[in-house]
């Protein structure tokens, strides 16, 4: 358990994060952008995204990821 925590406090303690307190996007410039977009509800950009995610392209893949911005 002590573990998972410690795990947790690294974690979140090395995140990038900007002077507004927002975590900074580690992807390219265009993604950091799609994402930006689709956080803000932008359907196009979250379709466009999830398919990113689910094929690989530009980011790592992800199912989960996919499935979680598409749904």
């Amino acid at each position: 358990m002590i573990r998972k925590y410690i795990y947790l406090v690294l974690l979140i303690t090395t995140l990038p994060i900007n002077a507004a307190g927002a975590v900074l996007c580690i992807e390219s410039k265009p993604i950091c952008d799609k994402i930006e977009k689709a956080n803000q509800g932008n359907a196009s950009a979250q379709f466009n995204l999830g398919l990113m995610y689910e094929y690989g392209k530009g980011v790592r893949q992800s199912l989960a990821d996919a499935k979680n911005i598409l749904d």
